[in-house]
């Protein structure tokens, strides 16, 4: 043998064992590469699913969202029959047409962004939002009808109609507010989904508080003591709500929640609706809007916070 091949052995040898060793390394290095690249995924998808419900709760329930704006046509509608509809928004909303064209860009918007997000986000709205699309148009026609046609009825006539038409709203909005509910069904994570019925809590919460003012108004101008008794039970349900939020603004939610519910401007607004529940049919528009307003005021800041 030659002392060529001996060198040649020595290296076949060596290169052998360099590939065997990076043969044994290369396994778990690929194993860590797909793990870290599976929580690299896991933490994206996580992120993304976080910013969808987020911009779907914004755009649902949130401050401008699709619900405000049904909520802000549904009271000017209804007060509108009764010559009271000024009170609304602040006076902002002139018109039916302003209060309509609003809720009809809100919607639009909302639709839009289901589009863009797909999947089980739109599955889940798409029938609900056709469905509350199809009985809004009706109801539209039949409000501006009574509108322009009560005029000469009484006053008991009138807020007896207004009435009717506040309830039909609120059908939707509940409708609304349901599906809504139902979409936590899809979100896995705890602390997302805790954040998720928290922003809903507060919508209701806030259109709890609106039924109060509309109802006990519409109570005052028809003497009508089954009105009155409707205000008195929502207001049982604010008290409860209140509660509730109380129990489940905790962990990172907590001080986006908490800090406005015991704050004093907002135990003002609690004292003064349940002074109108305690006599229902004696309350003062004005002022009584004006409160409610403060509220949903007050309500966007969690809103805000919660979605943060």
């Amino acid at each position: 043998m030659t002392r060529g091949d001996c060198g040649d052995r020595k290296v076949t040898r060596k290169l052998t064992i360099r590939t065997k060793l990076a043969a044994t390394m290369a396994v778990p290095l690929v194993a860590l590469a797909a793990f870290a690249a599976f929580q690299v995924r896991g933490a994206y998808d996580r992120a993304d699913q976080v910013k969808r419900q987020a911009a779907l709760a914004t755009s649902a329930t949130g401050p401008a969202g699709a619900l405000s704006a049904l909520e802000t046509e549904r009271d000017y509608e209804t007060l509108w029959q009764i010559g009271a509809e000024n009170v609304v928004d602040g006076g902002r909303t002139k018109t039916s047409g302003d209060a309509t064209a609003r809720t009809n860009v809100a919607l639009s918007g909302f639709r839009a962004l289901l589009h863009d997000l797909g999947g089980d986000a739109a599955s889940n709205y798409q029938s609900t939002l056709t469905s509350v699309s199809t009985r809004l148009s009706d109801l539209r026609q039949d409000a501006e009808k009574l509108a322009s046609t009560g005029r000469g009825a009484s006053p008991v006539a009138r807020a007896k109609q207004a009435n009717a038409i506040f309830d039909r709203y609120t059908v939707l909005i509940g409708q609304l507010l349901d599906v809504d509910q139902r979409s936590f069904g899809a979100i896995d994570d705890a602390q997302l989904r805790n954040g998720a019925e928290l922003l809903n809590s507060i919508a209701r919460q806030n259109d709890i508080e609106k039924q109060i003012a509309v109802k006990a108004i519409l109570a005052t101008g028809a003497h009508d003591t089954a009105t009155g008794l409707q205000v008195q039970r929502l207001a049982g349900l604010q008290a409860a709500g209140d509660a509730d939020l109380h129990l489940r603004a905790d962990g990172p939610y907590a001080g986006a929640v908490l800090v406005m519910l015991t704050a004093k401007d907002r135990l003002d607004i609690v004292n003064k609706l349940d002074a109108v529940a305690k006599d229902p049919l004696h309350a003062n528009t004005t002022q009584l809007f004006q409160t409610v307003s403060t509220a949903s005021k007050l309500w966007s800041v969690p809103q805000s916070n919660v979605s943060d």
